[in-house]
This record gives structure tokens, sequence and C-alpha cells, in this order.
């Protein structure tokens, strides 16, 4: 069963199941504010490009995609446009035994 990583109990957790000891776990957390939603989707673009799923789309599945992935980017925009994601960094240390 596969555990999820997004708190830092679970992430304790899993280091210790595979046995790592000692672990400390702490957690970072910024507002990633990089540029517009548009100027996001326009980046990701080229990445996306080489997924298989989407290299699969016709131009409109492509255009739709993009748009609502703008529009989701939209609601973390402030009134100049620019967006605040809330990003989480978990930093872990441990001892392997």
């Amino acid at each position: 069963m596969r555990k999820t990583l997004f708190t830092e109990q679970s992430l304790r957790d899993s280091l210790q199941d595979v046995g790592c000891t000692d672990v400390d776990v702490h957690v970072a957390q910024a507002d990633w504010s990089p540029f517009s939603s548009a100027e996001v989707v326009s980046e990701c673009d080229p990445m996306f490009k080489s997924f298989p799923g989407y290299q699969a789309l016709t131009a409109s599945e492509a255009e739709l995609l993009r748009n609502s992935l703008q529009a989701a980017f939209d609601g973390y925009a402030d009134t100049s446009g620019k967006i605040h994601l809330p990003t989480k960094a978990f930093m872990a240390t441990a001892r392997i035994d």
C-alpha cells in the first residue's frame, strides 16, 4: 500500500519503515510568486509536450487543458495578475545503520 508523503508524520513513518533511525523532519512553507498565470502556463507547455498523454491530445483538447490550468492559477493571482502559490518543502535527516 502506498503512503502519502504530504505530512511530517507520514514522511517520518516511511523513512522508519525502510530502516532509518533518528529521523528528524522539518517543514518550510512559503509563497512561490514567479509571475502571471499566463506566463506559468506558457512555461509549462514545453515540458508537457514531452509527456505521451499530452502528445496524444488534439489541438483543441490541449487548448482546453491550458485554459483550465490558467483558470486554476488565476485563482491564486493578485490584482496585478501575479500568482502567489503556497508551497511546502519537507527536509529530513536520518541515520542508516
